[in-house]
């Protein structure tokens, strides 16, 4: 039985080579990432793709590393990776490092799993990009130019609807996270929410018990005012009648 995954790894531990851009030699600082490790995160990725399940090792060596059609690049931090409005052919897969999804000048969400996907929606809805993408810190990402399937050797093996629709199942997958994380964080911002209404309710009965205590205080001090300046009235009667 053939095993994609396997071929894969025999594949990028062998022939690393053929990866442009990357160097083997690559050797992440801060998080421990050898090359091995960013080898396996690529095959993992590759074989997440039904679309390449027929493809040998060789063949996608042949078709779409040693054409360019697959790279693993190198961002450093604050370096734009995408650019609203630009029109390109490129879906990208974050190895290590994190990613900010810009709009306005507003960061509207963010990437840091290996194997998250970005890029994906204009190539699905044949649009330009929607917003910036930029590397918050040094980072690595994975990406296939989809004018791939237009090649004449692939066009009988690959359809781009087959493609698209691998893609379009990863992107609902993951709108599908993205909106459990979200239902999650709505519940704990209820939480929040009900906490913080629960301490204003604390905080205005405390106000009011103040406000009273202030009252009293000041009735008591008035009482002692009277007090005293009765005393003083009967010391001085008492010394007249002396």
């Amino acid at each position: 039985m053939y095993c994609k995954k396997n071929c894969f790894r025999k594949f990028m531990k062998g022939r690393c080579r053929a990866l442009p851009v990357c160097h083997p030699s690559i050797q992440n600082p801060d998080t421990g990432c050898g090359p091995h490790m960013i080898k396996d995160k690529v095959v993992d990725i590759l074989a997440g793709l039904d679309v390449l399940k027929n493809f040998t090792a060789s063949q996608i060596n042949d078709h779409f590393f040693k054409k360019g059609y697959a790279r693993i690049v190198e961002y450093q931090a604050g370096e734009r990776i995408l650019m609203e409005g630009q029109y390109d052919n490129w879906v990208y897969w974050l190895i290590e490092g994190k990613v900010a999804v810009i709009k306005d000048e507003v960061m509207i969400a963010s990437f840091q799993r290996t194997g998250d996907m970005f890029g994906e929606m204009s190539i699905l809805e044949g649009s330009a990009r929607s917003a910036n993408v930029d590397a918050l810190c040094k980072t690595l990402c994975f990406k296939l130019d989809m004018s791939v399937l237009d090649h004449p050797a692939l066009k009988n093996r690959i359809s781009r609807e087959n493609f698209c629709s691998s893609l379009a199942q990863l992107a609902r997958e993951r709108l599908a996270k993205t909106t459990c994380r979200l239902s999650e964080t709505e519940k704990e911002l209820l939480k929040i929410k009900q906490l913080l209404q629960q301490k204003e309710e604390e905080l205005e009965e405390a106000g009011i018990l103040i406000t009273q205590l202030t009252e009293l205080n000041a009735t008591q001090n008035l009482h002692i005012m009277e007090l005293t300046a009765r005393l003083e009235n009967t010391e001085r009667n008492t010394a007249k009648e002396s």
